[in-house]
C-alpha cells in the first residue's frame, strides 16, 4: 500500500468518505437489508451520532413515557396492541436509514427534525391510551370525552379554539401511517385481514391497513366524535371502480 492510500484512509477515518464514494448499499448482507456494520462518518460524527443522536433519543424515548403517562400506561397499551410494539423498538432502526449518508449540519438537523416526530408521535399515542376505554374495563373516562379524533387529512388547527377543553388526536396516523414509516411489516398482518374477508387487492394499501385495524379490533376505542374528510386515496380507488 502506497503512502497516497495510507493518506487516503487515514483521511477516510478521521472525515468520513466524500460524497460520491460512500456505498451506502455495502453497509448491508446481500438481499437482506440487514447491517453488516455501522456507518462510519468519520471521528466527530459518527461520535456525534452515538451520543446526541442514539444515546440522547433512546433516552427522550423512556423520558417521554413518564412524562404521557408512565410505563404502567405504555405497557398497556404494547400488551393490547400489535402496532405499538412492533414500531415503538425499532424507532432507532427508522433513524439510521433515514440518516444514510448525512455529515455535518445535515445530520444534526434532521436529527432535531427526527425527535420532533418521535417526541409528537409519543405524545399521541399516549393521551389515546389514557383515554382508551379498552384500557380501563370498558370504561369511558373524562379523558375520552375530551379526546375529538379526525382523519389525518383533517387539520388539528380546527379544534384550537377549544384547545382548553379538549385535544384531538388524528385516528389513522399512529396506528397504520406512521408505523408503516418505521416499520413496513407491522401493517402486512392488517391488510391480510382485510383482504382475508374479500376486500379486493387493488385499493391502497393503507386504506386496507385502516380497514384491517378495525377488524381485528385494534384501534384504541379514545374518542367520543370523529371528523372525517375526503381522503389522499379516493381518486385511486374511484379509479380502480371506473376500470373493474
Amino acid at each position: 500500500m502506497g503512502k497516497k492510500d495510507i493518506k487516503k484512509k487515514l483521511r477516510d477515518f478521521i472525515h468520513g468518505k466524500p460524497h460520491g464514494e460512500r456505498r451506502l448499499g455495502e453497509l448491508y448482507q446481500p438481499k437482506t437489508g440487514l447491517y453488516k456494520h455501522r456507518e462510519w462518518r468519520g471521528i466527530k460524527d459518527t461520535m456525534y451520532y452515538f451520543n446526541r443522536i442514539w444515546l440522547y433519543n433512546y433516552g427522550m424515548m423512556v423520558y417521554d413515557i413518564m412524562r404521557y403517562g408512565g410505563p404502567v400506561l405504555f405497557a398497556k397499551g404494547v400488551w393490547r396492541y400489535r402496532w405499538i410494539g412492533q414500531t415503538y423498538l425499532t424507532v432507532m432502526h427508522w433513524y439510521d436509514r433515514g440518516f444514510e449518508g448525512l455529515r455535518g449540519p445535515a445530520l444534526r438537523a434532521s436529527a432535531w427534525h427526527y425527535r420532533a416526530m418521535t417526541n409528537e408521535t409519543i405524545r399521541q399515542f399516549m393521551r389515546m391510551f389514557a383515554a382508551d376505554a379498552n384500557l380501563h374495563g370498558g370504561e369511558r373516562n373524562e379523558l375520552w370525552h375530551r379526546t375529538p379524533a379526525h382523519d389525518e387529512t383533517v387539520a388539528g388547527a380546527i379544534f384550537y379554539p377549544w384547545r382548553d377543553v379538549m385535544d384531538d388526536v388524528p385516528l389513522q396516523m399512529v396506528p397504520y401511517f406512521v408505523t408503516c414509516h418505521v416499520n413496513c411489516h407491522t401493517v402486512l398482518n392488517y391488510i391480510d385481514a382485510a383482504q382475508s374477508i374479500g376486500l379486493p387487492g387493488d385499493p391502497c394499501p393503507m386504506c386496507q391497513a385502516e380497514a384491517g385495524l378495525s377488524i381485528l379490533d385494534d384501534m384504541p376505542d379514545y374518542f367520543p366524535f370523529l371528523v372525517t374528510s375526503n381522503e389522499a386515496c379516493d381518486g385511486s380507488v374511484g379509479t380502480s371502480i371506473l376500470q373493474d
